[in-house]
């Protein structure tokens, strides 16, 4: 069983790291996400699976039931699955700004950032029409109010 889940854990991280080296900022993203998943069965698997008692106190004792599982890789696993997420959240906003902006996820492509954030490169995303530039009669109306004022 070991060596079964150590091929797992070794197939996971080789995706991972491959998908990595893309270039498109999709893969990279899955990439890291596969690669962190692989991490966190390792380390899963390194502190052992064992069918043993959960580290719980029972209500009717003082101690834990004997033998129960070491509780400390199953926290740095939770810990390390809820700073993954963020990461990731974060890097899928990242890379969403990223094709907004360029209308591309190639990151060859995104060697500069050379005008980004200007209003002629600050288009909506496909199949959005852009913003009327024309206040319209709205406008007009307010001025002349505060002509008239």
């Amino acid at each position: 069983m070991n060596v079964l889940m150590a091929v797992v854990v070794g197939v996971m991280v080789a995706c991972g790291l491959y998908l990595m080296m893309q270039r498109r900022l999709l893969h990279l993203l899955l990439g890291i996400a596969l690669l962190g998943n692989g991490v966190n069965v390792s380390i899963i698997i390194s502190a052992g699976i064992t069918p043993d008692n959960p580290p719980v106190i029972p209500a009717d004792r003082d101690v834990p039931l004997e033998p129960y599982a070491d509780p400390l890789p199953q926290a740095l696993v939770l810990t390390a699955i809820v700073i993954g997420f963020g990461v990731l959240g974060f890097a899928v906003a990242l890379a969403w700004r990223s094709f907004h902006l360029s209308r591309d996820d190639d990151m060859d492509k995104l060697v500069t950032t050379e005008g980004f954030g200007s209003p002629e490169n600050n288009r909506p995303p496909r199949g959005i029409p852009p913003p009327d530039p024309d206040p319209g009669p709205a406008s007009s109306e307010h001025q002349h109010k505060e002509a008239s004022s």
